[in-house]
């Protein structure tokens, strides 16, 4: 019995790794799907920028809804947030220039800055080398949202994971993110480049779709 492993830390515009495996096993097997994969890649290439560009524009159409609506205070967004099964964890900080930084599972190596959109809406969105180089795919423009609301009983986050309407719900603990956290973030943005390449990035589970802060009680 033989296998093949392709073992890839990026994706780029296409699932390059994948299509590697199965041109090896073709090649090894001495059969011909016929299958056409620099026609296939030049395909998948042109609709991941169009559905970038695509993603780019709606999130662009949500800023300019109410430019005028930028909350008083990122500080109250700050914290740790659980989902019910303690399983999956979101912390949200702020680093020391300021802005507010949403980390996977309380990770430095998987952070995003959540930008304003309007009102108490944010986007993780970020670049397209970006996405590539942390092994991401392009989703639609929901994916990439945050909504926030803040009242006088507890706090919490609905993140659409599972692409449901609802999603699930992750409810802020007691405590503040730690301060540690923005400490390790200006360790490893100091850190050189081959280091930070070496580390090893948790980022292709927990991909963040629609997120809803809500009030319990």
């Amino acid at each position: 019995m033989s296998g093949v492993v392709v073992l890839a830390n990026a994706y780029r515009l296409s699932d390059v790794p994948d299509w590697i495996a199965q041109w090896v096993i073709e090649t090894l097997f001495e059969e011909d799907t016929n299958t056409r994969y620099l026609q296939l890649a030049e395909e998948t290439v042109s609709a991941y920028r169009a559905w970038y560009a695509k993603t780019v524009k709606d999130l662009t159409d949500l800023k300019t809804r109410n430019p005028d609506s930028a909350p008083t205070s990122l500080g109250r967004y700050v914290g740790e947030y659980w989902n019910a099964s303690k399983t999956v964890r979101l912390v949200i900080i702020l680093d020391n220039n300021g802005a507010l930084i949403l980390q996977f599972q309380g990770h430095s190596e998987d952070e995003f800055e959540l930008k304003h959109l309007h009102d108490d809406v944010f986007s993780w969105f970020t670049s397209l080398h970006d996405i590539a180089e942390r092994g991401r795919h392009i989703f639609d423009s929901l994916y990439y949202l945050i909504e926030c609301q803040q009242g006088q009983g507890r706090q919490g986050l609905r993140w659409a994971h599972d692409s449901s309407e609802t999603g699930e719900l992750f409810e802020k603990t007691e405590s503040e993110a730690p301060q540690e956290k923005v400490q390790d973030k200006m360790q490893t943005k100091n850190k050189t480049s081959s280091e930070t390449k070496n580390e090893t990035r948790n980022s292709a589970t927990f991909d963040i779709c629609r997120g809803q802060c809500y009030e319990v009680g």
